[in-house]
């Protein structure tokens, strides 16, 4: 007799992520929060004031979220625990449910458990990481709404994910990506254009507001990143073996996973390029792209929701592909060099 089979019960992996959660916040507190309380306090106060280095000053949600909480009552160092969990958990919860697109309950707590399993490599080189985890967040809730096509949402989240950090421009490639087939010419050129000004005016509104301050270390990267060692390793520790298999018979996976991968490279550019590869945090954004399409190598797609799929209006082999190719290349190169002159020509202001 055939057993019926059974998925956990919703609260059962919604308690199960809090336990981990909490553990990576007890071990953040005693190895971070704890003994260098007083600089990141400090930073905290340089960057409400309006006189922090570059870029800390230019990435205010998080510390002004503290700040709120510290108005409310509750304590400098609580009020980053408070979100840090919360965030956290929050992306926990979040993240099984979008894997639960294409997999089953159990298969989404091993892609969730994976996850947070890394986040405390991500404590290695860092004593201000709050941000790296809702700039995760903001990735992922993009993400999603890429996927369900929910375009109408994508514009205030990207407005208040600058506010965050710089990376969730990024979104703006994977949005292209995705839909460049499925819309027609004059509204997915106009829905980039909106979503390209709304990042750009926060990103330059801030900078506009904020003084010129001194950057607190250098632009250039490529040199180091490429010579270290250690780097290739932190980033196989980071994604595991999702790393190689995730690539495996790749156009054979779903559309979304498929052509978001697309953004992969330019992101790895970027961060190769002006960031510390050792920096784990910061490739935190790719988790959503690669741990699914490596759980998908070992699993296959076994839930049977399937992903929506719009016929294509516009062929990608069209007189057009060049056009948004050169709109692609004009796009990657402003914010390059936007972000060059902001962060690295101020330091000799």
């Amino acid at each position: 007799m055939e057993t019926k089979k059974t998925e956990p019960h919703f609260l059962t992996w919604v308690f199960m992520y809090y336990c981990v959660v909490m553990v990576n916040v007890i071990v953040y507190y005693n190895i971070i929060d704890f003994p260098k309380f007083l600089v990141r306090r400090g930073l905290h106060k340089t960057i409400i004031d309006g006189v922090a280095a570059i870029p800390h000053q230019y990435r205010i949600m998080v510390p002004y979220l503290a700040e709120f909480l510290r108005v409310l009552g509750l304590p400098f160092k609580e009020s980053y625990v408070m979100i840090r969990a919360t965030v956290d958990l929050l992306g926990a919860i979040i993240f099984h449910l979008y894997l639960r697109k294409w997999f089953t309950t159990k298969v989404c707590i091993i892609g969730v458990l994976l996850y947070l399993a890394t986040i405390p490599l991500v404590y290695t080189r860092s004593y201000f990481q709050s941000i790296d985890s809702l700039n995760f967040l903001f990735f992922l809730i993009g993400y999603i709404l890429i996927r369900e096509r929910k375009d109408v949402f994508l514009f205030p989240l990207l407005f208040l994910a600058m506010f965050n950090r710089e990376t969730p421009i990024m979104l703006i490639l994977v949005y292209l990506f995705y839909r460049y087939d499925e819309l027609s010419i004059k509204k997915l050129g106009l829905n980039l254009v909106l979503l390209f000004t709304i990042s750009m005016g926060v990103y330059c509104g801030i900078r506009q507001f904020y003084e010129m301050n001194e950057t607190y270390c250098p632009f250039f990267y490529f040199l180091l990143n490429l010579k270290s060692s250690l780097s290739y390793v932190y980033i196989i520790l980071f994604f595991n073996i999702f790393l190689f298999f995730a690539w495996f018979d790749l156009k054979n996976k779903p559309k979304f996973l498929r052509r978001s991968s697309l953004m992969v490279p330019f992101f790895t550019i970027i961060h190769f390029t002006i960031s510390i590869v050792l920096e784990t945090r910061l490739f935190m954004p790719l988790i959503p792209i690669i741990v699914p399409l490596g759980l998908i190598s070992f699993f296959g797609i076994e839930n049977k929701e399937k992903e929506l799929d719009i016929p294509p209006v516009n062929s990608c082999l069209t007189k057009h592909s060049l056009l948004w190719f050169i709109f692609l290349c004009v796009m990657f190169t402003m914010f390059f060099c936007s972000f060059c002159y902001f962060t690295y020509c101020s330091h000799y202001k």
